[in-house]
């Protein structure tokens, strides 16, 4: 009897990490060509939070290149910014970024990208040569657990589109096409 409870709760405990794997590595979105829009609004009338038409809670992380670099000194160059949830483990990311890779450089300029490990297990170095491996140009940083709380992480391919301004124009999970990428950073430039 003893050994029943015993199978019963470790079923119980690997249905419950599957579940939260599969509602973390969400694989469709629809996003729309108006989805993302210029902020026009102060910012000091903007109130802080993790969804769109808020001010994007700043931040502090360093890079995988051990920089140190503050989302709001982005901004404040008016250079807006792409902020992306990933773990490397995550088959979802990889294809994400991947579409990511092809769109990007032609906006590399004009738009920061920010990839932030929500793995809290996982270093610089494996970051690191997870974006060698890969080709990646763009930044990547460890987690940090108030950054993840501040946006309200809650699974993998969370995207933040974050204006000049410091304004939230997207958020979204899921993997995208090459077309919804274009859209999104085409309103970050617009």
């Amino acid at each position: 009897m003893k050994l029943k409870a015993i199978f019963v709760k470790y079923l119980l405990g690997i249905s419950v990490i599957l579940l939260i794997f599969i509602a973390g590595c969400a694989k469709n979105v629809n996003i729309s060509s108006s989805a993302v829009q210029q902020g026009q609004s102060a910012i000091g009338d903007i109130p802080v939070g993790n969804s769109k038409d808020f001010r994007a809670p700043d931040f502090i992380v360093t890079t995988t290149e051990g920089n140190t670099i503050k989302l709001s000194e982005i901004t404040a160059q008016n250079k807006p910014v792409l902020v992306y949830f990933m773990a490397t483990w995550c088959p979802y990311c990889t294809q994400d970024l991947a579409v990511v890779d092809r769109v990007y450089p032609k906006y590399k300029d004009q738009v920061e990208f920010i990839a932030i490990d929500l793995d809290l297990t996982e270093n610089a170095q494996i970051l690191s040569q997870y974006k060698t491996s890969r080709n990646h140009d763009f930044i990547f940083a460890p987690g940090y657990p108030e950054v993840l709380t501040d946006y309200g992480i809650r699974g993998t391919t969370a995207k933040f589109a974050v204006s000049r301004e410091g304004i939230i124009l997207y958020s979204g999970y899921g993997v995208l096409n090459d077309e919804q990428w274009e859209t999104i950073f085409r309103g970050l430039t617009a």
